[in-house]
């Protein structure tokens, strides 16, 4: 069975190389960093300093912060999951299937871009957030931007989707409240 799927998820990678317009590369390639874990990590903690100062700029931030917490432990997890897994990236397998922006140099399984995108979009969803509908077109486009880019086996970026589905279930906002609560000026004081 796993031949089969390393047999269906490398001519996958072919047809996309083959098959990947130009005038698409350069834009999806900007939006497939929008999910990168250093933009996740400036704007959780951007939002944490507001939250925490009582700033509201966004509507229920504590919220999208505890949503924002979930695709944060998507991503811990999914990075030590590469590291157990070690699968190569497709680029480094198959020579007629080269990547669109520069060489990822982690392990490939599973796609954590995907994980936190769907982290947070689930969260979101799962506690009625008001920011959800504007987050979704860009949640479920930052998965297809790992395949088409050639990043990702399709296999890859199913189970960075599942592993965020896990973690986006979870209501992290009461944990979130009680510890921006804590420290210097908080309840927890």
């Amino acid at each position: 069975m796993f031949d089969s799927i390393q047999h269906h998820d490398r001519a996958a990678m072919r047809w996309i190389a083959r098959h990947r317009p130009r005038s698409l590369t350069l834009a999806l390639a900007a939006l497939t960093y929008t999910g990168a874990g250093a933009v996740w990590g400036i704007s959780a903690t951007a939002l944490a300093v507001l939250c925490r100062f009582d700033l509201r700029i966004l509507p229920r931030q504590e919220t999208l912060l505890a949503a924002m917490f979930g695709a944060g432990l998507s991503l811990i997890v999914g990075q030590i999951l590469k590291r157990v897994v070690r699968r190569r990236r497709p680029f480094d397998v198959l020579e007629d299937a080269p990547v669109a922006i520069p060489p990822p140099t982690d392990p490939s399984f599973p796609s954590t871009h995907t994980s936190t995108a769907i982290a947070l979009l689930v969260g979101l969803w799962l506690t009625g957030h008001p920011l959800a509908p504007w987050v979704t077109p860009w949640a479920l486009s930052i998965p297809l931007t790992r395949y088409y880019l050639g990043a990702h086996y399709p296999t890859d970026v199913l189970a960075g989707a599942a592993l965020g589905v896990l973690f986006g279930l979870v209501d992290y906002t009461p944990a979130m409240v009680w510890a921006l609560s804590l420290g210097p000026g908080g309840a927890g004081s």
